[in-house]
């Protein structure tokens, strides 16, 4: 059985980082504080509907 980041969560989403790559820190640090906003925010599907869309 493959290996299924977020425990059956259809909507996971994975960040890969790698020994010896060069993160861009400020960038990675936007995207988390982004992330963390829309869950306190009821996440992306409720999100999506207030907005209107599908």
């Amino acid at each position: 059985m493959p290996l299924r980041r977020g425990g059956g969560n259809k909507t996971a989403r994975t960040v890969a980082v790698y020994e010896g790559q060069t993160l861009n820190e400020r960038a990675l640090g936007t995207m988390l504080k982004q992330i963390i906003a829309d869950n306190r925010a009821g996440g992306w599907r409720k999100i999506k509907k207030d907005r209107g869309e599908a």
